[in-house]
């Protein structure tokens, strides 16, 4: 037996000393596995928050911008414009550069020239995520253009994931370049991301609120010219299923960081 002494006293045996080694490793793995778990805790905490904070923009980005769907429109100027179930796209005058426009929502002076006033007949360009081209027409008040500038909301598979099902969500105003609004959004299973309501009245019956068949999706504004709209003119179509929807309803799923590509 191995007696360790230090000034003349008794010091611990080797056997001792191993032994305190022994319960101070398994003092230190446990300590360490502690803070293993709750470092691990206090990340999946912080990306929850991302989460909900991600989710919180999208539902508050779409929101502010489809409730001013047809402000500062003009007569003839649809309020919304196509709907389907991945892309919507709405009129609004949802902003302006100039004090003058007393009828824009918003005032931003820093709002460029391209994106405070309705697209022009010249503008015409197919919306993004669709096979659909829009305006067929100029819209003007005493011969000038409308303010309401048109606003598009769409989603894409972003390709820069490992996931198939990895989405997109872009902003997009007139022809200017998209902005991303959100990623990692995932469909709830089958349901798709957008959905609309159309209120119903049955002869002898209360009006009731219904959702728009999946069949009769998209739905777009009818090629027209204004003076179709009022002279009733055969070749106008009028645009009913497109006027009957009253709502929309947005499902998605946020999902973690994961699987970017580099």
């Amino acid at each position: 037996m191995i007696d360790i002494r230090r000034n003349g006293e008794r010091g611990m045996t080797l056997v001792e000393m191993m032994l305190a080694l022994l319960v101070f490793s398994f003092v230190m793995g446990a300590t360490l596995a502690f803070l293993k778990a709750q470092s691990r805790g206090f990340a999946l905490g912080s990306e929850r928050v991302s989460m909900y904070q991600n989710t919180r923009y999208i539902l508050n980005e779409m929101e502010k911008d489809l409730r001013t769907a047809g402000a500062g429109t003009t007569d003839a100027q649809p309020q919304l414009i196509y709907a389907s179930t991945t892309v919507i796209a709405v009129n609004a005058n949802y902003w302006t550069n100039t004090a003058g426009d007393v009828f824009a929502v918003y005032y931003n002076p820093d709002a460029p020239d391209s994106a405070v006033l309705a697209l022009t007949q010249a503008q015409r360009y197919t919306l993004p995520g669709t096979s659909f081209a829009y305006p067929d027409t100029s819209y003007l008040v005493s011969g000038l253009n409308s303010g309401a500038e048109t606003i598009i909301f769409y989603f894409v598979l972003d390709t820069t994931t490992a996931r198939a099902d990895d989405y997109l969500l872009y902003r997009k105003v007139n022809v200017s370049a998209p902005e991303v609004v959100a990623r990692n959004i995932l469909q709830t299973g089958t349901t798709p991301f957008l959905q609309y309501y159309r209120q119903v009245t049955p002869l002898g019956s209360p009006a009731a609120i219904v959702l728009h068949a999946a069949a009769s999706l998209p739905l777009n504004v009818s090629p027209c010219l204004p003076t179709e709209i009022t002279t009733l003119s055969p070749s106008f179509t009028p645009p009913a299923r497109i006027s009957s929807a009253s709502g929309s309803w947005i499902d998605f799923w946020i999902t973690r960081l994961s699987g970017r590509a580099p």
